[in-house]
């Protein structure tokens, strides 16, 4: 699960998402599934169902390469005891469990046998305030094209590729979506996309990049100063997280002007210099309408 996120201004897309054509005589593919969701501080939030039972609001976080129960609901539910299991975040890592869900299914799209982790969410809340109960993660998205369309506030679950003329690669780095950025006009970057970071509303255009790269800048002759520094929490705890100006960063050949960069601490999943930053919808939702299309690989831009 991610740990921090905000806003950024508005980006346009150059083509409309959609099912791809089909081959005369070909099966009709199963229709999308569609509906509203809430965005509370950047982080997408939707109706969920296990086993057929309503669970409120579930959080959508591609940045989970797991699905999440809290151990509460998991009772409630009458799930467990699992098997042991580690579940490692931003700041540490906590025991957990791992149970299988009969089915768990959102807007009517439903996936049967997702293999989920059972730990304590309290660290999460949902938009009414109550306790965060579910992380929907790789396991349930990989099956999908998802399309999320900030604007209306709408999620759709295409049960087929999307086409889209304007698309950047995407891949999977250990189950969590990945896709290259330019920073500083430098080489192309690798951020993993995390929608299950959040942080306060705010206009300015922010990254999180690890200690890793920012020491690669300052060795490129670019020495870029801490403006300010957040706090946060995530998996294993609270951090401390400065804060750095950059002069630009391209996504698929857009550039964001000026943006933040949060320099993540080398601890937690970041204690490898080897893992990348990751960017949200705080990044995202500059474009308006995207599609993490997991099941061709690519990361496209509809227009809004």
């Amino acid at each position: 699960m991610g740990l921090m996120g905000l806003s950024l201004g508005l980006l346009l897309g150059a083509c409309a998402a959609g099912e791809p054509a089909e081959a005369p005589g070909s099966p009709s593919p199963a229709p999308p599934c569609s509906g509203a969701f809430e965005y509370h501080q950047h982080q997408i939030f939707v109706p969920a169902a296990v086993g057929g039972v309503p669970v409120g609001a579930a959080l959508i976080d591609t940045g989970a390469n797991a699905c999440a129960l809290d151990r509460a609901l998991a009772v409630r539910l009458g799930l467990g005891p699992g098997r042991p299991s580690t579940v490692h975040g931003t700041a540490g890592s906590v025991a957990a469990e791992t149970v299988e869900l009969g089915s768990l299914s959102v807007f009517g799209a439903e996936v049967r046998g997702v293999e989920t982790t059972v730990y304590d969410l309290g660290h999460g809340a949902t938009p009414s305030g109550e306790p965060l109960g579910l992380i929907i993660g790789t396991p349930f998205l990989e099956r999908f094209a998802v399309e999320v369309d900030y604007a209306a506030r709408q999620l759709t679950l295409h049960r087929s590729p999307v086409s889209c003329e304007r698309s950047a690669p995407m891949e999977l780095d250990d189950g969590i979506p990945l896709v290259h950025l330019a920073l500083n006009g430098g080489a192309p970057t690798p951020f993993r996309i995390d929608t299950g970071a959040s942080l306060f509303d705010t206009d300015e255009v922010y990254l999180n990049i690890t200690r890793a790269v920012a020491d690669d800048l300052h060795r490129a002759g670019q020495d870029p100063r801490p403006v300010q520094t957040f706090s946060g929490t995530g998996v294993g705890g609270p951090v401390t997280l400065p804060v750095l100006q950059l002069a630009s960063a391209a996504l698929a050949g857009r550039a964001l002007a000026r943006p933040f960069a949060i320099t993540q601490p080398a601890a937690g999943i970041f204690a490898d210099p080897a893992t990348p930053g990751f960017i949200a919808n705080y990044t995202l939702d500059a474009f308006g309408r995207i599609v993490l299309d997991y099941l061709d690989g690519t990361l496209d831009l509809p227009e809004p």
